[in-house]
Parts: C-alpha cells; structure tokens; sequence
C-alpha cells in the first residue's frame, strides 16, 4: 500500500477543506519571524492532518497548496523558495 500524496489537481474547496488554518494555528504559525518561515511552517503543519505525515521533499508540495497557504496566510508565494528545507527524519 502506497502513502498517499498530495496532488496537483486539488479543487478550491479541497484546498479550503485541507488547508485552511484555525486559530491555534495561527497563533503556532505567528511566532514564526519571517513571511518565509510562516509559509514554510505552514506548508509543512497542514498535510500532517491532511495526509498523516509531513512531506519529505520540497518537490512534493504541488503549486496549488503552496499559493492557497501563502493566500491563507497573506504573505507572497514565492517566500517559500527562501524557506531553508531540511532532510529530518521524522
């Protein structure tokens, strides 16, 4: 059996079902200092509930989650490129 993934062809109720954040979470999500950390935390925090597990690699995260989170969270897209991805085992 397969884990499962995070596809690229999410709907945007999918997407405001799985990835929308509560207030606990953003409260987590607001000590983190910089739009990069807040994305990256984020991005990693919601698939823990959505799928079980974090992802392991950047390249997992398709487009779509990572622009309805940024949406989410109000800071740009692209902070995520900054975000500094580590190999960790969980």
């Amino acid at each position: 059996m397969a884990y499962p993934i995070l596809r690229s062809d999410l709907t945007e109720a999918e997407l405001d079902r799985h990835f929308k954040f509560d207030a606990v979470e953003r409260g987590l999500l607001s000590a983190a200092r910089t739009p990069a950390a807040r994305l990256g935390f984020g991005i990693l925090l919601k698939p823990v509930t959505y799928l079980g597990y974090p992802p392991r690699e950047r390249t997992e995260i398709p487009a779509c989650v990572v622009e309805h989170v940024a949406r989410e969270l109000e800071v740009e897209a692209r902070a995520f490129e900054r975000y500094p991805w580590r190999k960790t085992a969980w």
